[in-house]
């Protein structure tokens, strides 16, 4: 489970994140969307502690992450839009230094089977420095996964993917969901958040305006259910810009 409470950031005079309040019960899967600038970065980079905030407190699965930030990061996993990989190692070597920093038991098994998943057995020797860029979110996507983590926070998981990959990544939440794990994911790929989440949480200058299943939230706003995620999400900014 995944408990955001009262989060706030500022940098400078702009206030990033205001009073975020965010529950992700174990086995769901949270949408974090809004427009650019809005403030998901930020939370997400604040809830892992990649950011100092000014105010609030993140508990992983009922730990919290700066009181207790070894139980908390335990099953924790983050994919960013543009990971940093070290360089001077192989994709399999990448891998194996992942999954023992996270103990990870027997991961090797696990580790070839994403490589064959994800299409890069053939490069599991070469040095990640010579992956594209969709092939580098790949390799950090089974970095992720290899541990199995329970909690994972995602910011454009699937840029530069191929449609193979993001069927792949797609798998792997729901999989998460299956063994009763959380999610929370950011991104501007509507249709990826229509399909994988359970809920979503529209954010607008630094504050979350609405959340909700999209259904009901189509109901409240008097929309048909026939209408997608991208024109509840354009309703919804009218709405919000308008006041």
């Amino acid at each position: 489970m995944l408990e955001i409470i009262g989060l706030s950031k500022s940098y400078a005079n702009v206030k990033a994140a205001i009073d975020i309040n965010l529950r992700v019960e174990n086995g769901q899967i949270l949408g974090l969307i809004g427009p650019n600038g809005s403030g998901k970065t930020t939370t997400i980079r604040s809830a892992l502690t990649l950011v100092d905030w000014d105010s609030g407190r993140v508990k992983i699965n009922g730990h919290d992450i700066i009181e207790e930030p070894v139980e908390a990061r335990k099953g924790l996993g983050y994919v960013p839009d543009n990971p940093e990989l070290y360089h001077g190692l192989t994709v399999w070597q990448h891998i194996g230094f992942v999954a023992r920093a996270h103990r990870a038991t027997n991961w090797e098994a696990r580790a070839e089977e994403l490589l064959k998943r994800f299409e890069l057995s053939d490069k599991r020797d070469e040095l990640v420095h010579t992956l594209s860029k969709g092939q580098t979110q790949k390799c950090w996507c089974i970095c992720v996964f290899v541990p199995k983590p329970m909690v994972v926070l995602m910011d454009e998981p699937i840029t530069g993917m191929d449609p193979r990959g993001v069927h792949v990544f797609k798998e792997l939440i729901l999989e998460l969901k299956a063994r009763g794990g959380c999610g929370l994911i950011s991104s501007h790929q509507l249709p990826l958040v229509e399909d994988l989440c359970d809920r979503i949480a529209l954010i607008s200058k630094g504050r979350i305006v609405i959340d909700g299943k999209i259904d009901e939230l189509k109901a409240k706003l008097q929309m048909s259910k026939e209408k997608d995620l991208e024109d509840l999400y354009l309703k919804i900014t009218e709405i919000y810009k308008a006041q």
